[in-house]
């Protein structure tokens, strides 16, 4: 595929925007909580015939400076780069937050949404409830792992590399030239005084409305898109409690349509995404999904 980065005004300020082509179905993707762009590589390189095009969200990599947070302002920015593009209509690729913000927009713009494409996200997780009880401290504190990468410099690649392998991949390929590419993104500076291009306020309100206003359950609801999930066994790391079961999801199956959910067996959360095996199983269900009746 080839590759280009652009940078898309958005309201108070320009997103940075990667764009993989290789044909011209258009796809947008939307990565995670603490993630960048970075975080499609390992689907691209499985992907046939897809325009990718795949921002920074506000606060994350290439994307800084901004003033405002939050899920609607992330769901007006995606807009923002659909028209920039000038792309009427997508099938939408969402993982974990970026997931939630895919079925967002799907409910709220329904004309531009051709179809849906979640990751271990888009759909309440199976702790929503619980969650919904917890002060915005306490949501931001269930996320220490991503708010640990930028309370202090990095003294070097790797020892960045191996504080996010413990605590948010561990099933990651430590070796995989992928990763490299993906951490070192993250990086500004230089050694021993890294830093990592991570808004702590972004990630603050962004886990906040997504828990504690209700909002994921009125936009799965609203979907219209045919629609694919494909989610971890684990969370993090091996027999820890997963986001989603099969029997959690069932009563989810009629009321979205020709929804699907397919478990990644032998993945967490991190997995589901980051490696050649789902890469290649995501590609697998855009195919899929390409070929649905409209």
């Amino acid at each position: 595929m080839t590759f280009a980065t652009h940078f898309v005004p958005v309201r108070d300020g320009k997103l940075t925007v990667a764009e993989w082509a290789d044909g011209k179905r258009p796809l947008l993707a939307i990565h995670g909580l603490s993630s960048t762009h970075k975080l499609w590589l390992w689907t691209v390189a499985s992907l046939k015939g897809y325009h990718v095009i795949a921002p920074d969200l506000r606060g994350r990599g290439g994307s800084q400076g901004f003033r405002d947070y939050g899920m609607r302002h992330n769901r007006d920015d995606m807009i923002a780069v659909l028209d920039h593009f000038g792309l009427d209509k997508v099938t939408l690729l969402g993982m974990s937050l970026g997931g939630f913000i895919a079925a967002d927009l799907a409910a709220a713009h329904p004309k531009r949404i051709d179809r849906l494409m979640l990751v271990d996200g888009g759909i309440p997780f199976a702790n929503a409830a619980a969650m919904k009880k917890m002060s915005r401290e306490q949501i931001v504190g269930s996320f220490a792992d991503r708010f640990g990468r930028i309370e202090r410099p990095w003294p070097s690649y790797e020892a960045y590399r191996d504080f996010f392998l413990g605590a948010t991949g561990p099933l990651l390929d430590r070796d995989d030239p992928l990763l490299e590419e993906y951490l070192r993104y993250d990086l500004v500076g230089a050694e021993p005084e890294l830093r990592v291009r991570l808004d702590g306020a972004a990630m603050a309100a962004d886990s906040a409305d997504l828990y504690l206003d209700g909002r994921a359950d009125e936009a799965a609801a609203k979907v219209k898109a045919p629609t694919r999930l494909l989610y971890a066994q684990w969370s993090i790391g091996r027999d820890s409690p997963p986001g989603y079961t099969g029997e959690y999801l069932q009563p989810w199956l009629p009321r979205i349509r020709a929804f699907k959910a397919t478990l990644l067996p032998g993945t967490d959360h991190a997995a589901t995404v980051m490696s050649d095996a789902s890469g290649q199983a995501i590609a697998r269900e855009l195919d899929i999904l390409a070929h649905l009746p409209d």
